[in-house]
């Protein structure tokens, strides 16, 4: 079993690429027998830069001669939850490094208070203290790789745990071989295909001791139940190899959840698009094609949005993912509350997803006068306004000789001044507001002319217009009036530009 064990955790370690020749690895070291497993193999695999220090403790020395091929830290976190149990253990975890020569970083976190402090479970609050150490301790030695000791029964327990919980196939993967950490690092896990057994029998043959959390044989804790009660009787009664092909079935569901990433990264750019809703606003369209894809690419395209929006993919999944599929398939208009503050609609052509702090924070503004030659400012927009006159001249199409050719831009209009009654406003949307489309004067209602413009329902109040009383001579951004036109008759226009500020 010795040489086994040896040649399949380096076998593991070569097929992920865990460690490479001139690595700087930081090992997780609790003092438990997968930890203390882990160290010893990572020395018996890589020659390890590492000695000793000198008498003042502070540099290290080096192997003379020798090229070296990893440099290796270990970390230790104590928690502080167990007192005596956990100082023994920190010193435990001190004597072994000092004879292995390894050097050692040791934090402590009052987790109890943590917990209490923030208002979550100690093994939560644990987890947090382990994330931060972890992280501190690769930047202090430069390192990029952290080496884990999850191992094969840790894998089975988890995806027995996330199964019945409800979850994903990204969840059933559960504890992944190499897994990204803070930027420009990596989780590494060399003992994953690794049973509980068979490093408890290889340490014992080595004559290697360790230590045992008397918490572990706590079956209060869901996963202490798994470890001791679910997974012996699957073991008994079902098949006495569960715990490999749990770790096996992982292992597969976790390579489908890569190749089906992988194809949803690829395709999503046919049905995304992200729309500038102003200065660090974003908005997410997804058209309605994305329905002729199969339902679980579907899933993940959406899920990718999610994520991007909210910059997490923590409590995010299957519920939420099926909310937006339904979305699809609802009238126009209709809205959808999301976790992380996102909210969504069902817009033309598909549905959007924004974050709902940051439509809450654009109220509509007060209405501003236009008088003339000036600037002014509605909301975001900034508008600037010229008065041209000119002696009478000949009208030819777009071209007059006195002013030129008229503006075909789409935030620069020219207007008849003297076409418009006065107390003329930049203003929202009104009940009641009408534009002159047609010739003969013929007119609509604003409200009907944006819903076939297809602009979503909740952006019409932010979409400003020139309007005087209940007349609307210019949607910016869209049209302008009919009966306010220049004219072989024009002897002022109202030149108007706009822009938004925010962008």
């Amino acid at each position: 079993m010795p040489g086994t064990l040896v040649k399949n955790v380096r076998e593991y370690t070569e097929r992920y690429r865990m460690i490479d020749p001139g690595d700087t690895v930081v090992i997780g070291l609790s003092g438990g027998a997968d930890s203390v497993c882990l160290l010893l193999l990572l020395q018996e695999f890589f020659r390890c830069r590492h000695t000793g220090r000198d008498a003042s403790g502070q540099e290290e020395r080096q192997v003379p001669g020798e090229e070296p091929e990893m440099r290796l830290y270990a970390v230790h976190v104590n928690h502080q939850l167990r007192r005596e149990e956990a100082d023994e253990d920190e010193a435990f975890v001190r004597a072994l490094c000092e004879r292995r020569q390894i050097p050692l970083d040791v934090y402590r976190y009052p987790v109890a208070e943590m917990a209490a402090e923030k208002g979550i479970g100690t093994e939560e609050a644990g987890r947090m203290a382990r994330q931060e150490a972890y992280a501190d301790c690769l930047k202090k030695h430069g390192a990029h790789k952290l080496a884990l000791a999850h191992h094969a029964n840790d894998r089975a327990e988890t995806f027995l745990f996330h199964a019945v919980r409800g979850t994903s196939l990204a969840g059933l993967a559960s504890i992944c071989p190499v897994q990204a950490f803070i930027p420009g690092t990596h989780i590494v896990r060399p003992l994953l295909g690794t049973t509980r057994e068979e490093i408890e029998q290889w340490l014992e043959e080595e004559g290697q001791t360790w230590c045992t959390d008397a918490t572990n044989a706590d079956e209060s804790y869901t996963r202490n139940a798994i470890r001791h009660t679910v997974i012996p009787y699957l073991q008994e009664h079902v098949n006495v190899q569960a715990v490999r092909h749990l770790t096996e079935a992982a292992s597969d569901l976790e390579e489908a959840d890569s190749f089906l990433k992988t194809e949803a990264a690829q395709r999503s750019g046919k049905y995304i698009r992200k729309e500038e809703a102003g200065r660090d606003r974003v908005q997410i369209h997804i058209m309605d094609s994305l329905l002729g894809e199969p339902a679980v690419l579907q899933g993940y395209i959406l899920l990718d949005v999610l994520e991007q929006l909210c910059g997490m993919r923590k409590d995010l999944g299957r519920e939420q993912v099926r909310s937006l599929q339904q979305l699809f398939r609802m009238q126009t208009g209709r809205r959808l509350d999301l976790p992380y503050g996102l909210g969504a609609a069902r817009d033309y052509g598909g549905i959007c997803i924004w974050r709902k702090a940051e439509e809450s924070r654009e109220q509509i503004p007060a209405p501003v006068p236009v008088a003339g030659d000036g600037t002014c400012t509605w909301g975001a927009w900034q508008f600037v306004c010229r008065i041209l006159d000119a002696p009478e001249s000949p009208f030819l199409g777009n071209f007059t000789a006195a002013f030129g050719a008229i503006p075909q831009k789409k935030y620069t209009k020219w207007l008849d001044y003297d076409k418009i009654n006065g107390n003329l406003c930049i203003r929202s949307r009104r009940a009641g507001d009408r534009l002159v489309v047609h010739a003969d004067g013929g007119s609509r209602k604003l409200k009907e002319y944006l819903i076939d413009e297809k602009v979503p329902g909740r952006l019409r109040d932010m979409v400003p217009v020139l309007a005087s009383g209940s007349d609307v001579y210019w949607i910016i951004g869209y049209r302008i009036s009919e009966d306010s036109k220049v004219t072989a008759g024009t002897r002022r226009i109202l030149e108007i530009s706009a822009a938004r500020t925010d962008f």
